[in-house]
């Protein structure tokens, strides 16, 4: 895993495949980061279903204030401590080894200004993802929700009071951001770009 830009730029984790763990590629992490531009700038930030970290640990090279990190493997979660000690910023990290659904049970409200989202491709867990995320209303007013998810996935434009604004293709992977609209105000129809 290489960090892509930042105070980290081009170092290189290393780390050991695990079966049935997806690392988000380089293309789709530049996308993605490309998109948040400079709101990741002394962000709160939420890893849901984080792996190794990657996009958290972009988010802290990148200038995010703090990132707390949700996985519920025990080997990866050591990974992870192991590389945010190597990169000295474990005071801007907070490592949760729970269920991604039961960790964001227990998130203060309006906690956090982005949240990333990456659950397992094949089960069909992003509208349970996103639908919990709403429900305990953990972003904060302009805050986003980004769910990264496989392309053929169908993705609702609105769940509760996050709505769609941008989706982007990347191959077998899609991009989904989601803003704060109160349920009153409709969205505009999404359009996915290719």
């Amino acid at each position: 895993m290489k960090v892509i830009a930042g105070k980290f730029k081009g170092r290189n984790l290393e780390f050991r495949t695990r079966r049935g763990l997806r690392v988000t590629s380089q293309k789709v992490k530049e996308a993605m980061f490309s998109m948040i531009g400079d709101n990741i700038i002394k962000a709160v930030v939420l890893d849901l279903f984080c792996g190794y970290g990657t996009l958290g640990i972009e988010a802290i090279s990148r200038g995010a204030k703090e990132v707390t990190f949700v996985e519920t493997d025990t080997h990866t979660v050591k990974q992870l401590k192991y590389f945010l000690e190597q990169l000295d910023v474990a005071g801007q990290a907070t490592l949760i080894r729970r269920d991604a659904i039961k960790a964001v049970k227990h998130c203060k409200e309006n906690s956090f200004d982005i949240v990333f989202m990456d659950p397992p491709y094949h089960i069909n867990y992003e509208e349970k993802a996103l639908k919990v995320v709403d429900k305990y209303k953990i972003i904060k007013p302009g805050g986003i929700c980004i769910l990264e998810h496989y392309s053929k996935n169908s993705i609702p434009d609105r769940v509760g009071d996050l709505v769609k604004f941008k989706e982007k293709k990347y191959g077998d992977t899609s991009l989904s951001i989601f803003e704060i609209q109160p349920e009153e105000v409709q969205p505009d129809e999404v359009q996915p770009e290719e």
